[in-house]
């Protein structure tokens, strides 16, 4: 049994929620992430790909080819398991890590999806991500905006703070929800506070509004800048020319 967003499911029940889940990312087409991801991929053509922070592996069906070599590092030990059944079951070949420790520092990219927003130490995060990057390897990093009517709306409800902190305290070892969120502006100084350069960005996967269950998808300024997520292409600048 494997537990996923609080619900124990058998093998067959994991399979079948982790391929309908790709199945609604495809059918977005070019407006998600992963697709961004992997036009950046397909276009740098890296040797030797980590996905840091792979959660379930739903990003390794979208870069996988056979020019390039596959890894993941997830610490949290359920989802490492629900990622190596689901890599069985796609009968894709990928080197998984459980401990930062083991992961070595050779790596032409790292791809980092939604995983920014639930990391509490910033400052590890960011390190174990320039260790793994040889110099001048890339990141491609995605992360929720926060410039959406969806954020701001949450500015209006103050009153809901203790039930907000209650959630992440019932589940502080493993947290689900979102403490860090980002705009573009705030972002791209923390990537340079850790060593790395901007080289592409898009805003993506459509605006949400509030009380309306749909995505709206406006492709002009300035309602392009307020879709859902963010992601970024960005290169590592080596530990030398930093402290030149």
């Amino acid at each position: 049994m494997h537990k996923i967003y609080g619900e124990e499911k058998s093998a067959r029940d994991t399979i079948r929620f982790l391929e309908n889940y790709v199945e609604r990312i495809k059918n977005d087409g070019r407006k998600h992430r992963s697709f961004f991801a992997k036009n950046w991929i397909k276009k740098l053509a890296p040797t030797k790909v980590l996905d840091y922070g792979c959660g379930w592996g739903i990003g390794f069906p979208f870069w996988d080819d056979s020019q390039k070599e596959l890894y993941g590092y997830e610490p949290d030990i359920n989802s490492l398991e629900i990622c190596k059944v689901f890599l069985d079951h796609c009968n894709l070949e990928v080197k998984l890590y459980g401990n930062s420790e083991e992961i070595s520092a050779d790596f032409d990219m790292v791809v980092s999806l939604q995983v920014l927003e639930h990391v509490i130490n910033i400052g590890d995060y960011f390190s174990g991500i320039r260790s793994a990057l040889r110099d001048d390897g890339h990141l491609i990093l995605s992360t929720p905006n926060i410039i959406n009517p969806v954020s701001i709306a949450s500015g209006f409800k103050s009153g809901d703070v203790a039930k907000w902190q209650e959630k992440t305290f019932s589940n502080y070892q493993n947290v689900h929800t979102h403490i860090n969120t980002w705009d573009l502006f705030h972002l791209s100084n923390l990537l340079a506070a850790h060593g790395f350069e901007i080289e592409l960005f898009e805003f993506c996967e459509g605006m949400r509004i509030p009380g309306i269950n749909r995505k709206l998808y406006w492709n002009f300024w300035p309602f392009y800048n307020f879709q859902s997520n963010l992601i970024i292409l960005a290169k590592k600048i080596s530990s030398s020319v930093l402290h030149a």
